[in-house]
């Protein structure tokens, strides 16, 4: 994503509960059922008008155009790559 303008960092602490009970849930459905699929999680920030709203105020946004571009770029590798890359990505947020 990076490498296509798009700003994204990794993070292991992003919505701490709908966000996992989502994941695992699809993690453990595609486990249950022995799917063959490689799953993700994709946590956009909000978009600048919501972000703008009294109640965000200093939440992080994107427009919709590089979120779109961004999810696009990281189906693009997910199909590309057969499995998930072994190397360090530089974070701010990895925890």
């Amino acid at each position: 994503m990076r490498e296509h303008g798009v700003p994204s960092d990794i993070s292991d602490a992003a919505g701490t509960f709908c966000c996992n009970h989502l994941m695992y849930g699809v993690l453990h459905f595609c486990a249950v059922n022995n799917l063959p699929v490689r799953a993700g999680f994709i946590h956009l920030p909000y978009l600048p008008n919501v972000a703008a709203m009294p109640d965000n105020l200093g939440a992080p946004s994107m427009s919709l155009d590089v979120a779109v571009k961004g999810v696009k770029v990281a189906i693009g590798a997910a199909l590309e790559h057969s499995s998930d890359i072994q190397e360090t990505v530089m974070s701010r947020f990895q925890i």
